[in-house]
């Protein structure tokens, strides 16, 4: 599956990019930032794993409807403010997992 899109500071710009493209360690993160809105979670699920992912982004990711992205943000090292945002998921592993983090940050 391949997309395009056009970069919106000048027409000549595309970006071209596929679901493997989360897989790439110098993927760069405007690409990271499209994937995490893929139709695909399992593109999604990686991004979310990704260290150079922004804080904005995985805030985003935090309210994804696949709980296997939701845990990956969740194990995020990047995620103190966006942790409290998955204090109240459905999935109580997701909420387990919450809970030990911030527990952990508040200890440091």
């Amino acid at each position: 599956m391949r997309r395009s899109q056009s970069g919106s500071r000048s027409s000549e710009i595309t970006l071209t990019y596929d679901t493997g493209s989360a897989h790439n360690k110098t993927v760069p993160l405007e690409i990271l930032q499209l994937l995490a809105n893929d139709g695909d979670w399992r593109a999604r699920e990686t991004v979310a794993t990704k260290r150079k992912i922004d804080s904005e982004t995985l805030a985003h990711m935090a309210r994804d409807e696949n709980s296997i992205v939701r845990m990956s943000v969740a194990r995020h090292r990047k995620t103190p403010e966006t942790l409290r945002l998955l204090l109240d998921d459905p999935w109580d592993k997701i909420r387990d997992v919450v809970r030990t983090r911030l527990g952990e940050a508040q200890q440091t």
